[in-house]
């Protein structure tokens, strides 16, 4: 066999890892300092993912097609819609945390507490699909 000249595509092989979920700190979100709260994330290029985009992008057009269908006109999207969509996608992805404490009692992860998590802590929402979209979070080193 002939060694390959050029870059190593194994290194940026990205669902597999995406698939197993990295940990990423949340950062304080007024002064960015590391809080010691861990969340466990899936990446975008993961199954469980692609498999909630598809799940909307193929209900958006199923509702196109029947609005057609009708003569009707298509619905834009609210930002309601796109909010929950958002949301959906973060529950999804969100596979575990560590380090989270309220009152100095464990904020133990339990996957009915994902949505509860991130309606008590929002912010850290935004630091949530960051880490997913960022693929280099998702090669190895």
């Amino acid at each position: 066999m002939t060694k390959a000249q050029g870059f190593d595509f194994a290194n940026l092989e990205t669902a597999s890892i995406a698939n197993k979920g990295v940990e990423i700190e949340l950062m304080h979100p007024a002064t960015s300092q590391p809080t010691g709260g861990f969340l466990t994330l899936l990446g975008t290029d993961s199954d469980v993912y692609r498999s909630v985009l598809r799940k909307q992008v193929n209900a958006r057009m199923a509702r196109e097609q029947a609005a057609k269908a009708r003569g009707a006109k298509v619905p834009a999207d609210t930002m309601e819609d796109l909010e929950r969509m958002g949301l959906e996608q973060i529950h999804a992805v969100t596979v575990g945390w560590r380090g989270i404490s309220v009152g100095g009692v464990d904020f133990a992860y339990e996957p009915g507490r994902v949505a509860e998590f991130y309606e008590r802590w929002p912010w850290a929402i935004e630091q949530a699909r960051e880490a997913i979209n960022d693929r280099a979070n998702f090669t190895k080193a």
